[in-house]
């Protein structure tokens, strides 16, 4: 209870009238009580003068008058004249010996002999001959020396009565109580209603500016009513203050929590509605999809980021009118909209969907977003690819919802963009081992145990192995040998293709220019990714490769894919022209599967053109791939151009490509891909039957009849 009283207490003392009430009071009683204690100490003063004044002069009078008496202790002629001043004030009038016994007094305090005892100041006063003075409470005791003929005989006792000061001293109490009643029935009040007007507002202020400091900016400022004079001026300007805050931070808010771009809400909002949403809450139901717009990059290199922003814009709008009309139609929450990065948007609909509402949706945003519009003289075209995750009582954080939805877009736009892909757990096992395969090849490129083998390209006409294709393989501790249609391209992804490029052409020159020394004149082909000519530095870092090996240029090429040609032909023709001006042959791989321009053909650099095993290996079976092959084959003849086709398994399919005029081939009809010692090998078995054939009239160069 006591604690409760003192916090009230606390509480009432933090307004600022109450401080200014007490304060004002305090300062009144202590001037009005200084006042009452210097009167009293002033009055007081003068009266113990005035006792004091009027005792000595009784005493030496007395005294002077019975000094021929007091050594022959004529006590009635003294006590006759003690007698006639022993009145008010003086309340006692004796005469003492030389040694201080009193031999004479006043009626009114006469002892009998036998009380009478030595006063100690007579005594003293007799000795000193000095007048001696003592104050007590009640009275006031003055003794004097009687001195008669130059000598000290006896002294006189005067003691006066201090009742007047008693009786100011009682004036004092009642003033002072009067005043302290005064103040606390009538000033207080009245001072505690001055200060309130005086002071209205304040508390009102400095309570506002308490909740302002512990953070919350954006509070309303409403004041009862403007006080009168400085205290109204403070209070409009700290309303002003307040309101200019309030705005201000709205303002960081906005820029903190939203897209400067769209006004969609951003990153930071999107992380904290989707704890609020989804986080593993009991009862949390919804979806999120994580919207990915495809190329949109191309926009702003070819439009600039003025028409870039603008299709942003109408895109946002575009996907909140979408998922603002799925979420009605379904009975659902408001959708949350946001955009998470550059050219991706997250879009939260809480609440209970069955997996046909999700795929419905998800259908309608990729047809409707991938809709055309017009934005000032430019008409565009943009898909989307979007990951899908629903959760419901789900253990999921919030993060892995926001990262497993990624992950689904992703797959996506991997998986031919303008699409929707749901996650699953096996995709998320997917980009775990995909994980541990990019780490593995990493570390295997560190410790140089990726190998290169070496698939031979065969003459179809002689049957002789005129040169050969070098091929990464790589035979892993742990993974075991991993195909190459899963590690080029998570090497191509992870930008290790680049350095794992380099070093299969250092190795390829390597093995092979070691067998040309041993009397085997043949060539190799080597594959160039795409991403290695996009680096800048690719003609400068080939033409070293191949400078430091002493390889001969005319006995190498480099085979670029044709889908390495859509977009970069200009670019490509200055990056390796010259390299070619050296000697070094190019070709183009998998030709017919990477919709090449026809036209831009007779102005590539290409000597050779590698079709892709997808035309052989239906050349028996259908009618297109034969037609498609034949006519590929004529047209590189018209261009003279060199082919090899590639993929051939059955002596059919090498008689269709010796009929069209084709001359090289490679496949399994003649040898999968081989280390460098087996390719030797083979090498030196080819020798030793052309050996034997020219030994043996009638055979063939290949030991066949």
């Amino acid at each position: 209870m006591l604690g409760g009283v003192i916090s009230r207490v606390r509480n009432a003392f933090q307004r600022v009238f109450v401080r200014a009430t007490v304060y004002s009071v305090l300062g009144m009683l202590a001037f009005t009580l200084t006042l009452i204690f210097v009167n009293y100490y002033s009055q007081a003063s003068k009266i113990e003068a005035r006792l004091e004044s009027f005792a000595r002069d009784k005493a030496d009078t007395i005294a002077a008058s019975v000094a021929l008496d007091i050594p022959w202790l004529r006590s009635e002629r003294v006590e006759t004249i003690l007698n006639t001043i022993a009145a008010d004030p003086v309340i006692a009038a004796k005469a003492y010996t030389l040694a201080g016994r009193e031999f004479a007094s006043d009626w009114k305090t006469f002892n009998a002999p036998s009380a009478i005892t030595i006063e100690p100041l007579a005594v003293r006063a007799a000795e000193t001959g000095v007048a001696q003075i003592k104050n007590a409470e009640q009275s006031m005791v003055y003794v004097a020396p009687a001195i008669s003929n130059g000598r000290v005989v006896g002294s006189v006792l005067i003691r006066v009565s201090k009742r007047e000061l008693h009786a100011l001293l009682k004036e004092f109490e009642i003033q002072s109580a009067v005043t302290l009643l005064l103040v606390f029935a009538v000033f207080v009040p009245v001072i505690a209603v001055l200060m309130h007007r005086a002071t209205a507002g304040l508390s009102e202020i400095a309570e506002t500016a308490k909740v302002a400091s512990e953070g919350f900016l954006d509070l309303d400022v409403n004041l009862s009513r403007l006080a009168p004079g400085e205290v109204g001026q403070l209070q409009t300007v700290f309303k002003k203050l307040m309101t200019t805050t309030r705005q201000s931070v709205a303002e960081i808010r906005r820029h903190v929590f939203t897209d400067r771009i769209t006004g969609l809400p951003n990153r930071t909002q999107l992380e904290k509605a989707l704890a609020d949403r989804v986080g593993g809450k009991k009862g949390a139901e919804g979806v999120v999809f994580y919207i990915g717009l495809d190329r949109f990059k191309l926009i702003n290199d070819m439009h600039g980021y003025r028409v870039g922003d603008m299709v942003l814009t109408h895109l946002a709008e575009r996907l909140s009118e979408i998922t603002g009309a799925c979420a009605e139609r379904n009975a659902a929450a408001d959708p949350f909209v946001s955009r998470f990065s550059g050219d991706e948007f997250v879009v939260i609909l809480s609440g209970a969907f069955s997996d046909d509402q999700i795929a419905e949706i998800s259908d309608e945003l990729v047809e409707k977003m991938g809709r055309s519009f017009r934005i000032e003289q430019h008409l565009f075209t943009i898909s989307v690819s979007i990951g899908v995750v629903q959760f419901a009582n789900t253990e999921q954080t919030s993060t892995e919802v926001l990262q497993n939805a990624n992950l689904a877009m992703y797959r996506a736009k991997s998986a031919g963009r303008g699409r929707p892909v749901f996650y699953t757990p096996a995709l998320r096992a997917e980009v775990v081992e995909k994980e541990f395969l990019e780490s593995r090849l990493s570390h295997a490129l560190e410790n140089n145990s990726l190998e290169v083998h070496y698939q031979p390209k065969v003459d179809i006409l002689t049957e002789k192995i005129s040169g050969a294709e070098a091929l990464l393989r790589w035979n892993d501790p742990e993974l075991g040998s991993v195909s190459p249609l899963k590690f080029i391209p998570a090497a191509e992804e992870t930008g290790l293709i680049v350095p794992i490029g380099e070093f299969v052409l250092q190795k390829a020159l390597e093995d092979i220019g070691a067998t040309r020394e041993l009397g085997f004149d043949i060539s190799v082909a080597v594959n160039v990714s795409p991403l290695q000519l996009q680096s800048p530095s690719f003609t400068d870092r080939m033409l070293g490769i191949i400078g430091e090996s002493g390889f001969p240029t005319q006995k190498l090429e480099l085979e670029i894919t044709e889908s390495s040609l859509v977009d970069y032909t200009q670019a490509i023709i200055d990056k390796i022209t010259p390299i070619r001006n050296e000697g070094v042959k190019f070709a183009i791989d998998d030709f017919g599967t990477g919709y090449s321009c026809l036209n831009s053909l007779t102005n590539l650099p290409f000597n050779t053109l590698k079709i892709d095993r997808s035309f052989i290996r239906d050349l028996a079976t259908n009618e297109d791939r034969r037609k498609i092959t034949e006519l590929i084959l004529l047209m590189a003849r018209q261009l003279n151009m060199e082919t090899v086709s590639e993929g051939i398994e059955t002596e059919l399919q090498a008689d269709y490509i010796k009929v069209w005029g084709g001359r090289y081939g490679q496949g399994f009809l003649w040898s999968k891909p081989m280390p460098i010692a087996e390719f030797r090998e083979l090498l030196a078995r080819e020798r030793m039957a052309e050996l034997q054939a020219d030994r043996l009239p009638g055979k063939s160069a290949n030991g066949i009849s």
